[in-house]
């Protein structure tokens, strides 16, 4: 597909996007390289991204379409990341901005940028950037709910809403949210994303095969416990049935230790972040999306839907909107572990059940696609450059 002719006289300009780490086990960064990579086919803009970096990892490296500057105020990485979590306001302000600044601006590429994309509302090098080299900055809100990220108005937040040109929203109520603050009239809804082609099964139609997936952070917010528990019940009646989960995070030693508990050690397997899911997407039946707060648009759930599973969701925030029960997913109260392993063995045990939901989940992933929402970012940055 060629450019559109609306993008014709902005066919040379350049985006830095800058975020505190660039990891593909994380969300957000395989987002900023999936955008990166498909506006750069369809419309010719260069990518850059600027980011903390540690030791072992190159200074310059370019990932697909994005090339990605790594810098540091410290040598010591993990002094860097500490420092920003410790540190006053003030310092944190004048060190993590300038001295970044500083670094960056003897960086061609992002000192020649055209507009700065920032992917939080907070201490990022975008705002200094933005404010030094007197050009457009655009901020991402990334939480799905305003209920579980709120926005929260300090120095920081207005600093960083004040000065940005557009302010992209990936949920209806984190946009209402910043109407009611008064930003409104810069906010653009665009909701998450992926590239489905990436992600669909080279195998044809899923099979079941009694293994299970969880990806996400070991954290509170994503309740990796009540699948484990789950299966001490699903073993029960399919023995054979696994579950596989990817990520880290502070409850990996709490999950190791109730996998002893449950004597689960052949059934339940931890493998830590992964850069490339896709073999544990396309070798599992169904995924679970357990969040007891949101799993709106989780991108592993988007994912996990392109590859074909079938979905075992929790029903809370706006997870509705994206599943509709015995459609393209079943929904589950949080934490009920009980309920859970009751859905995941209907769906292992009915093939009818499963060929349906895995064909709704696929169907529905079809609108997730990045094709879909690349022209919205354009009129963003179109709307940004003036």
């Amino acid at each position: 597909m060629s450019p559109t002719p609306l993008a014709d006289r902005y066919l040379s300009f350049t985006v830095c996007h800058t975020n505190r780490i660039f990891d593909l086990g994380y969300g957000v960064q395989r987002s900023i390289l999936i955008q990166s990579n498909s506006m750069s086919k369809e419309y010719g803009i260069r990518f850059s991204l600027l980011t903390l970096g540690r030791r072992s990892q190159p200074r310059l490296e370019r990932i697909g379409m994005l090339d990605i500057y790594r810098v540091s105020v410290f040598p010591c990485y993990t002094i860097n990341i500490r420092f920003l979590d410790i540190m006053n306001s003030r310092v944190k302000d004048f060190t993590y901005g300038h001295l970044l600044c500083y670094q960056a601006a003897k960086i061609l590429k992002v000192r020649e940028s055209d507009l700065f994309h920032a992917h939080i509302l907070g201490p990022d090098p975008a705002l200094w950037l933005s404010e030094n080299f007197k050009k457009p900055l655009v901020v991402t809100h990334h939480g799905a709910s305003s209920k579980t990220h709120p926005i929260i108005l300090n120095h920081h937040t207005k600093a960083f809403l004040d000065r940005s040109k557009a302010i992209i929203c990936i949920s209806k109520s984190v946009l209402h949210a910043f109407e009611d603050a008064g930003y409104g009239w810069k906010c653009f809804f665009i909701p998450n994303f992926t590239d489905t082609k990436f992600y669909m099964s080279p195998n044809g139609d899923k099979q079941i095969n009694h293994s299970l997936l969880f990806i996400g952070r070991l954290i509170p917010f994503k309740d990796p416990i009540t699948p484990v528990k789950a299966m001490s019940i699903v073993v029960k009646e399919l023995p054979q049935a696994k579950l596989n989960i990817l990520g880290e995070g502070s409850l990996k030693g709490k999950i190791e230790q109730l996998i002893t508990d449950l004597r689960l050690e052949r059934n339940v397997k931890l493998f830590g972040y992964q850069h490339d899911v896709r073999p544990y997407l396309w070798n599992s039946s169904v995924f679970i999306a357990c969040s007891p707060y949101e799993n709106y648009l989780s991108r592993s759930m988007m994912e996990a839907m392109c590859a074909g599973c079938v979905i075992v969701a929790t029903d809370v925030g706006d997870t509705r909107t994206t599943l509709r029960h015995t459609c393209n997913g079943i929904l589950v109260p949080p934490q009920n572990s009980r309920v859970m392993a009751d859905a995941i063995l209907r769906v292992l045990t009915d093939e009818r059940l499963f060929r349906m939901l895995s064909k709704g989940a696929q169907e529905t992933s079809r609108s997730f696609d990045v094709c879909t929402v690349a022209p919205q970012f354009m009129k963003v940055y179109q709307n940004a450059l003036g």
